[in-house]
């Protein structure tokens, strides 16, 4: 009898332990959470960044530089905000360890891509908005006709009318496309969380 009670203390005690979860984070039912939904299984991504480069302005009367004329930046300074902008993205998931897929580990036709769009207009003088999105896209193939490869949004984020000034729009313009960025490795990292 003085053996039951110390074995059945001992059961009782680890049953009455909460279960922790092993994997990614999961609602009291045992279900993925749905915000969680989109990234599981996803094990590296390719980034984008558009609106900065290769755009084409065609302004009567511009001068020598209508980049400039069109966003208050000139060639070479869209350039370096991309740039910047690029490097800054690489840092956050290299922080989060989260993969970046480069060139030659993916496949152009099926590998996830996170692409971070940023755009600004100039409302009046002295006055700027600043709009983006950063969504996550994947390779799907069309029902009818499997050999087909369409892309899809499969999550998203995204601000519309950020007020900034000139001296302002580059540092602001970062901030915002790595908030985008930010808030998507945070729910990345949640969905793919183990127990240490």
């Amino acid at each position: 009898m003085l053996m039951t009670r110390p074995l059945a203390a001992v059961c009782c005690s680890v049953l009455s332990i909460p279960q922790v979860a092993f994997c990614q984070e999961r609602a009291p039912n045992g279900q993925i959470y749905g915000e969680l939904r989109p990234f599981v299984g996803l094990e590296g991504f390719a980034v984008q960044v558009l609106g900065l480069r290769g755009n084409i302005y065609n302004i009567p009367g511009a001068s020598a530089d209508p980049a400039k004329d069109a966003t208050g930046l000139s060639s070479s300074e869209l350039e370096q905000l991309d740039r910047a902008i690029r490097d800054d993205i690489v840092i956050a998931f290299r922080e989060r360890g989260v993969p970046l897929l480069d060139g030659a580990r993916q496949s152009p036709d099926t590998t996830p891509r996170l692409e971070v769009r940023i755009a600004w207009m100039n409302i009046k003088q002295g006055m700027t908005v600043i709009d983006g999105t950063t969504r996550l896209r994947e390779a799907a193939r069309l029902i009818k006709d499997p050999s087909k490869i369409v892309w899809a949004e499969t999550w998203g984020t995204g601000f519309a009318g950020y007020p900034t000034s000139g001296k302002s729009l580059v540092k602001d313009a970062r901030r915002l496309a790595l908030g985008g960025v930010h808030e998507f490795l945070q729910l990345y990292v949640r969905a793919h969380a183990r127990q240490t």
